[in-house]
């Protein structure tokens, strides 16, 4: 069995299938589609909507011929989460960051490897940032630290 999970927009999830002691297949469908992964646990990529995945058993002695369902249930992330940039953009853009809305000022920012992020004319307050790529001020930009 899988129990379903939740987990905030723009993490990872991580599902088990219980009780299996052969080789595990993760499905994005339940006949056909594409191979994920094989192994116990299946990390998922970054979950953005509510999305199913499927697992099967297969041992020396058994193969299950059906995928038994698992769904992850994307939640919104709560004020103080860590925010990551998904993609370069503009600060405002909430396809910008995992959490798909803009920042808050209690959140953790991370700015990832090779992301460029434009903070557009405003004043932007945050606790705290990481800059693992750039972030670009345009004229009229500023960037306020919570204390």
């Amino acid at each position: 069995s899988i129990n379903p999970i939740s987990v905030e927009y723009g993490q990872q999830g991580s599902l088990s299938l219980a009780g299996c002691t052969g080789t595990v297949k993760w499905h994005n469908a339940v006949a056909d589609g594409t191979l994920l992964f094989t192994g116990n646990p299946f990390i998922t990529p970054t979950i953005i909507a509510n999305t199913n995945y499927y697992g099967s058993c297969t041992t020396s002695t058994c193969s299950i011929n059906y995928r038994i369902p698992a769904t992850i249930q994307a939640t919104p992330c709560l004020a103080g989460a860590t925010i990551s940039s998904l993609q370069s953009g503009n600060w405002s853009d909430i396809s910008t960051w995992s959490c798909l809305r803009t920042p808050l000022s209690t959140d953790n920012i991370i700015i990832t490897e090779g992301h460029v992020i434009n903070l557009l004319p405003a004043n932007y307050v945050i606790k705290n940032i990481t800059l693992n790529g750039n972030l670009i001020f345009q004229e009229g930009a500023t960037l306020e630290f919570l204390e």
